[in-house]
């Protein structure tokens, strides 16, 4: 082993009979080039570097019997290897001190990787990151306390403090400070790309989710989470493709999957219209509300597949009945071939009274799926009392129509 004066560069040429001396507190040790190759069978130390008490700070295995292997670290570090190879390990506190036959693995910190054993392709970077893998493959982490849970599944990427820090799956992928922290235990194919994303409020299990954004989480499998609530405005161009047909309700899609969001054109997904004026009075001829100032009216103007609901309160004034008496509520198009909607009618049964003043009823009622190509198409509310009270009257107090857009 040879030394040089601080501050000149001289390569390190020595040999492999593992000698060691003490360094001078005046003097830099410079390493390089190592030389490893099948002459060095030795799993004793080539360098050991100590305090000036004698006792050893760490060692460096330049290679082993398993052949290219670089391994600094503590006293201990690579003495139980086997077949391993192609490791490199810097580090202290038992970074790496078990491996026995995993190949390819890159560990550089404190207490990194002391457990692994068989595992191969692992890379980590930081402080105590892989406290308790030990035959898991091709597992990445940056930063403190990184993986710490993970024992023996693949393929998790973790960038940042505390980064997937309990979970036990594998394919998941997190950046950020305390990204994906939250997901404890099992829970695969997972993207957590944010301060905190997958952190506080993250169901535990859920599969193949994305969440992008500060605390932004998770709660089934299967979700895409993206901005938080502080968020104004999602801007996104282009097409928008979605691969199959929608599998829930009020999802806005076409029939071929395509949704256009950034095609210049104002679209209006709601209708409403609420009533105003004077009440209106039920007769048993069915007709539309008439409020005098503002009917339950509304123009669809936008072709698609609406979810339509009507909303009506009925009030007896001095009304007398003798025998119960039906109110029929009907949604209606009276244009482009007027018809009613279908399943939108409804049936309320008077009750026998005398004289009586006040509200009967408050009726909500939904159409089925409204589907149009039309641009123009009129919605009504029609209604009609079987027989009219022998006494007083029956109004209907407050009404409004709705039409939500389902389907584009």
């Amino acid at each position: 082993m040879g030394c040089c004066p601080r501050g000149v560069f001289q390569p390190l040429i020595f040999d492999c009979t593992g000698a060691t001396r003490k360094l001078a507190q005046d003097e830099t040790l410079l390493l390089g080039p190592i030389i490893v190759g099948p002459a060095l069978d030795l799993l004793t130390p080539v360098i050991t570097v100590v305090d000036p008490t004698g006792a050893t700070m760490f060692e460096i295995i330049g290679d082993t019997a398993a052949r290219g292997n670089l391994l600094v670290g503590r006293s201990g570090i690579g003495s139980v290897i086997t077949t391993a190879n192609q490791n490199t390990i810097f580090g202290l506190e038992g970074s790496g001190a078990s491996l026995t036959t995993g190949v390819g693995n890159a560990m550089f910190g404190w207490e990194m990787a002391p457990l692994l054993d068989t595992g191969d392709s692992n890379m980590g970077m930081g402080r105590r990151c892989f406290l308790s893998l030990e035959d898991g493959s091709q597992n990445v982490g940056f930063g403190l306390f990184v993986l710490t849970d993970i024992v023996n599944t693949d393929n998790n990427t973790g960038a940042g403090h505390a980064s997937l820090l309990d979970a036990e799956g594998s394919g998941n992928t997190a950046y950020g400070h305390s990204s994906g922290r939250g997901l404890v235990g099992p829970g695969d194919d997972n993207l957590f790309l944010g301060r905190g994303a997958g952190n506080t409020g993250q169901t535990n299990g859920v599969d193949n989710t994305i969440c992008c954004g500060v605390d932004v989480v998770s709660t089934a499998d299967n979700q895409i989470i993206i901005g938080n609530s502080l968020h104004d405005d999602t801007v996104i161009t282009g097409i928008l493709e979605q691969a199959t047909f929608p599998s829930k309700a009020d999802q806005v899609w076409d029939d071929v999957g395509v949704v256009r969001l950034s095609d210049g054109a104002a679209r209006d997904r709601f209708f409403e219209e609420y009533a105003a004026g004077t009440v209106y009075t039920l007769t048993a001829t069915p007709a539309e509300l008439n409020f005098g100032t503002t009917d339950p009216i509304l123009t669809i103007t936008e072709p698609g597949t609406y979810r339509v609901s009507g909303h009506v309160t009925l009030e007896y004034v001095g009304a007398t009945f003798a025998a119960t008496q039906d109110v029929t509520l009907k949604l209606r198009r009276t244009n482009n071939t007027a018809a009613d909607l279908t399943n939108g009618t409804t049936i309320y049964k008077l009750q026998i009274v005398t004289t009586l003043t006040g509200t009967a009823a408050t009726i909500y009622w939904e159409a089925s799926q409204y589907t149009t190509a039309n641009t123009d198409d009129s919605l009504r509310i029609f209604a009609d009392v079987a027989a009219t009270p022998s006494a007083g009257s029956v109004t209907a107090s407050a009404a409004f129509i709705k039409a939500e857009m389902i389907l584009l």
